[in-house]
């Protein structure tokens, strides 16, 4: 943005997500598009058999990839409605959308644990190693030397971010852009310090080198 050039969205807050395929519609959003748009939906596909055709396609896809995204919409909560003009919520409305409620945080928590675990395997060096892991999870015999207040302080602020509704990004934004100059400049400063405060030394391999 600081060149004019304004990227696509790529992640939509994964990690809020309720089931697995609202994850992967919310994570590496322009990588699944590209997918989707030039192999996906380019792949040959004939009416008269549909389940054959689109299930090739599909599979063709997760190969390339090692994963699938849909393109349907985001899960939404189920409308509370009201019963007329004069007329306050019904019941039974109310008991809907408790049930909607709790199911969608239940899912995100099992969600979020799951693609945690899974995450071991993507960053393990070998299927061993991530075994060796799980193994010391499971023993309770972890290491949490690693993890300096300044570094707890930064996880809590992250996860506070990453759950702030998306409107208030471009609110933020918009105050970010009419304060002066030099205030936006020391905010960029202390944000290069924080980074470099917290970055490891020496070079680190692309996450996605290996994968």
């Amino acid at each position: 943005m600081l060149l004019g050039i304004r990227l696509p969205e790529n992640f939509r807050q994964p990690y809020l997500a309720v089931n697995l395929a609202d994850f992967w519609r919310r994570w590496h959003m322009s990588f699944s598009n590209w997918l989707f748009t030039y192999l996906f939906d380019a792949l040959p596909k004939r009416r008269k058999h549909p389940l054959l055709s689109y299930g090739y396609a599909v599979l063709i896809t997760f190969i390339l990839a090692g994963c699938a995204r849909d393109q349907l919409d985001l899960p939404h909560l189920g409308r509370v409605t009201r019963a007329g003009a004069g007329r306050g919520l019904r019941l039974e409305d109310g008991r809907k959308y408790l049930r909607a409620l709790v199911g969608q945080a239940a899912g995100g928590l099992i969600t979020f644990h799951f693609v945690c675990f899974a995450w071991i395997f993507f960053r393990a060096s070998s299927l061993e190693n991530a075994l060796a892991i799980l193994h010391s999870l499971g023993a309770l015999t972890w290491s949490a030397g690693n993890l300096t207040p300044l570094l707890l302080g930064v996880l809590v602020l992250a996860a506070v971010i990453h759950s702030l509704p998306p409107r208030w990004f471009d609110l933020s934004a918009g105050v970010a852009a009419r304060l002066p100059f030099w205030v936006q400049g020391l905010a960029m400063a202390a944000l290069i310090l924080l980074i470099q405060t917290l970055a490891g030394r020496g070079s680190a391999p692309f996450v996605y080198g290996n994968f």
